[in-house]
C-alpha cells in the first residue's frame, strides 16, 4: 500500500515535470542538452561536485536493494574524496537540478530518456543531463557497476580486498558531455579463487559467478550485491554421484555404472554412468526436477559427469558404445541424455539452461548430435598453462583445444569456458603465466564464448603466489578483452606492492623469461621438479636480492606483509632447488631451520595449502 501511494506520488510529480518542461519546449534528454545545460556556444559544460554546490543522490527506496546499496557506496565514497557528506533522497521528491541519479528512478523518462530494452546483460550507463549525473545498469547488478564505474572516471581504483585507490581532491569536475555505455564480454564472468570471494571485491572486479562447493567454499553474492549467476542444487559440476550416488547403488545396481573393458566398473573416481539406462535416466530426470523445485531462482542446473583419475571412465557398453561410434566422440551418449533432460524440463522451467561438461573424454563434438537450445556446453581447457591457448609452440597440446574450442562454438549453442590458472599440484610454486592466460581470455573473446570461469587457488587461505594480481588481470579482462595486459599488470603492482612495485614487475619479468627460454610446457598438476634447474646461480643471486630490497622498501607500510606472502613463492622455490638459506651445511640442520622458519611465516601470513589436496603442516 505503502508502494503504491509512493509511485502514485512519483506520477503525479512526473506529470508535473513532463508539463513544466513541455511548456519550455520539451522533455529533458540526455542526448540533446537543454539550454541551462550548455555554454553560451551552446556545448554541453563541465559539472563540479564541490563543498560550494548542492547535489544530492536521488535512488528508489523501495527499488532494488542492490541499487540502494549502490547509492550508499556512491555516497560513502564521495565522502572519503571530498570530505563532504551527500544525502541520499527518494525518488519521490520534487526533481532538483543538482542530483546524481542512481538506478531505476522516477526521473526516468521524464528528466532523461532511456529505452531499457536496449540494455544488454549486466550493462552500464553513465552519462549527465543538464546539471543531473546519471549512475545506471540493467538487471541487479548494472547500477553497481555503473557507479564504479563513476568512481573509476573519478580517479578511483579497486584492485583487491583493501587495497584501491581513492583520490583525495576538495572538488570533483565531470568533464562535459559525460557518456559511458559498456557491457561486458561475456555474460557469466566467474573466478574460483579465495581471494575473490569477498562480496564487495567480487563486485568491483564485476565477477557475476555465485557457485558454492559443499554449500561453503566459493562465493555467494547477497541480494544487495546484485546476486549472481547461480546453479539449482547442491552443486554446480560434477554432478552424476549426486543423482545416482555409487554408495547408494554400486552392489544393488552395478549396471548404472560404466562398463569398462566388459565389466562393469564401481570404483570411486574411476567410473561414470551408464547412458543408455532407462532407470539410470529416471534417477537423474527426479533428481533435476528436485533441485530445480529447490532452486526458483536459479537459471542453470549441472547435468555433468564425474571427475576421474582415468581419462576413459566412460561407458562401453554395447549400446553406449554404438552412440560413440556413430557420433565419432564419447561426448556422444552424454550429450544426448543432456539433451533428452532438457527437453523433458522445458516445458516447466522455460528459462533454464541444462550445463553439462566438455571434460576429460567429452571434449570432442558430435557429428551428428547439436547441443538443444537450452544446453550450454563447458569447455574444460586442460591446456598447457606456458603459452596461451591459441599461442602454441611446437610440442604442447593446445592445437587440439583451439580446434575443440572453434567447432563448439559453431554448434551456434551457449558455451562457457572452464579454464584452469594454477599449478593444483603445487600452489606455491612460482607459476607465471599471466601472459598466456590473458591470451587465452582474448582468444574466447572471438570464439562467440558466453561465459568464462577461471579456476585458481579456491580453498581457504592466502595466496602464497601472485594469486591477488592473477584475479585483477582476469577479471579486467573478462569485461574488455581489448585492454593493455601490461598497463593492467603495471597499474596492480604500484597500487599492491607500492615501493616495491620495480622489484615485483622486474622478478615476475624474469621468471616469466626464464621458464620461457627453457621452452618447457607445464601444466595444472605439473610436479614441483620441474623448476629446478630453471634459473642459473646468477640468476637467483639477482632475484634473491630483488626480494631483499622490495622488502627494505616497503618496511613500515600496508604493502610489507604483501610483499612477504608474495614472496613465499621464492622461498619455497629455494628450496626446492637447494639453493641459498636450502642448500645443506656440514651438520645438515640448515634445510630444517630454513624450512621451519618458512612454515612459521606461512601461518603467520594465512598461507595454509600446499596443493589442492593436502595442508602445509603444523610445523
Amino acid at each position: 500500500k505503502m508502494k503504491a501511494m509512493k509511485r502514485w506520488t512519483a506520477l503525479v510529480l512526473a506529470i508535473a515535470m513532463a508539463l513544466a518542461l513541455a511548456s519550455c519546449g520539451g522533455a529533458d534528454d540526455s542526448s540533446k542538452p537543454a539550454a541551462d545545460e550548455t555554454t553560451a556556444s551552446g556545448e554541453p559544460q563541465e559539472i563540479t561536485l564541490s563543498a560550494d554546490s548542492d547535489y544530492v543522490i536521488v535512488c528508489d527506496e523501495q527499488g532494488l536493494e542492490s541499487e540502494r546499496k549502490a547509492a550508499e557506496q556512491l555516497a560513502a565514497y564521495l565522502e572519503k574524496i571530498t570530505g563532504r557528506k551527500y544525502s541520499i533522497v527518494d525518488d519521490d521528491t520534487a526533481p532538483a537540478d543538482h542530483e546524481i541519479i542512481v538506478g531505476k528512478t522516477s526521473r526516468e523518462g521524464s528528466v532523461y530518456q532511456l529505452d531499457r530494452g536496449e540494455l544488454e546483460t549486466d550493462e552500464l550507463r553513465v552519462f549527465t543531463s543538464g546539471n543531473r549525473v546519471i549512475a545506471l545498469g540493467e538487471g541487479t547488478r548494472g547500477t553497481l557497476y555503473a557507479v564504479y564505474e563513476l568512481l573509476e572516471q573519478i580517479g578511483c581504483r579497486f584492485y583487491a580486498t583493501g587495497v584501491e585507490t581513492v583520490p583525495q581532491q576538495e572538488s570533483i569536475t565531470l568533464p562535459a558531455g559525460l557518456s559511458v555505455a559498456e557491457k561486458p564480454a561475456f555474460e557469466y564472468r566467474d573466478i574460483f579463487q579465495t581471494c575473490t570471494y569477498d562480496n564487495e571485491t567480487a563486485v568491483k572486479l564485476r565477477l557475476n559467478g555465485g557457485l558454492l562447493v559443499g554449500g561453503i567454499v566459493g562465493r555467494k553474492l547477497a541480494d544487495e550485491w546484485g546476486g549472481g549467476i547461480t546453479y539449482a542444487g547442491d552443486a554446480f559440476v560434477h554432478t552424476f554421484d549426486w543423482f545416482v550416488p555409487l554408495e547408494t547403488y554400486a552392489d544393488s545396481h552395478p549396471e548404472y555404472f560404466s562398463m569398462i573393458n566388459g565389466e562393469r566398473n564401481t570404483e570411486k573416481l574411476h567410473t561414470q554412468l551408464c547412458l543408455t539406462n532407462e532407470e539410470v535416466y529416471k534417477l537423474v530426470l527426479d533428481g533435476v526436477r528436485e533441485w530445480l523445485s529447490k532452486s526458483p531462482d536459479s537459471k542453470i542446473i549441472s547435468v555433468s559427469q564425474n571427475d576421474s583419475l582415468v581419462l576413459d571412465s566412460y561407458c562401453t557398453c554395447p549400446s553406449c558404445q554404438a552412440i560413440i561410434d556413430e557420433e565419432g566422440s564419447a561426448m556422444g551418449p552424454l550429450l544426448r541424455f543432456v539433451n533428452r533432460i532438457a527437453e523433458d524440463i522445458k516445458a516447466d522451467y522455460p528459462d533454464v539452461y541444462v550445463d553439462t561438461l566438455a571434460y576429460q573424454y567429452s571434449v570432442k563434438p558430435c557429428k551428428i548430435t547439436k547441443p538443444a537450445d537450452n544446453v550450454i556446453i563447458r569447455y574444460c581447457t586442460g591446456i598447457c598453462c606456458a603459452h596461451g591457448v591459441s599461442g602454441q609452440n611446437k610440442k604442447c597440446a593446445n592445437k587440439e583445444a583451439v580446434a575443440n574450442i572453434r567447432n563448439w562454438s559453431r554448434e551456434k549453442s551457449k558455451l562457457y569456458i572452464w579454464d584452469y590458472t594454477v599449478n593444483f599440484a603445487n600452489y606455491l610454486t612460482p607459476y607465471p603465466n599471466i601472459r598466456a592466460v590473458a591470451e587465452s581470455i582474448k582468444f574466447y573473446a572471438t570464439k562467440e564464448v558466453s561465459g568464462v570461469f577461471m579456476q585458481g587457488m579456491y580453498q581457504d587461505g592466502e595466496s602464497g603466489e601472485f594469486g591477488e594480481l592473477r584475479a585483477y588481470v582476469m577479471s579486467k579482462l573478462m569485461w574488455d578483452p581489448s585492454l593493455d595486459v601490461e598497463e593492467l599488470i603495471s597499474d596492480f603492482m604500484a597500487a599492491y606492492y607500492g615501493a616495491a612495485a620495480e622489484q615485483m614487475t622486474d622478478y615476475l619479468d624474469s621468471l616469466s623469461a626464464a621458464l620461457k627460454k627453457t621452452d618447457k610446457d607445464w601444466y595444472l598438476v605439473d610436479p614441483a621438479q620441474m623448476y629446478k634447474d630453471v634459473l642459473t646461480e646468477d640468476d637467483i643471486t639477482r632475484l634473491d636480492g630483488l626480494w631483499t630490497a622490495a622488502k627494505n622498501a616497503t618496511e613500515g607500510t600496508d604493502a610489507y606483509d604483501r610483499v612477504r606472502r608474495s614472496e613465499i613463492q621464492w622461498r619455497y622455490y629455494k628450496y626446492l632447488a637447494g639453493v641459498c638459506e636450502f642448500a645443506p651445511d656440514a651438520s645438515g640442520t640448515s634445510v630444517e631451520n630454513a624450512y621451519a622458519k618458512l612454515l612459521e611465516d606461512c601461518h603467520e601470513l594465512d598461507v595454509t595449502r600446499l596443493s589442492e589436496s593436502s595442508l602445509l603442516a603444523d610445523g
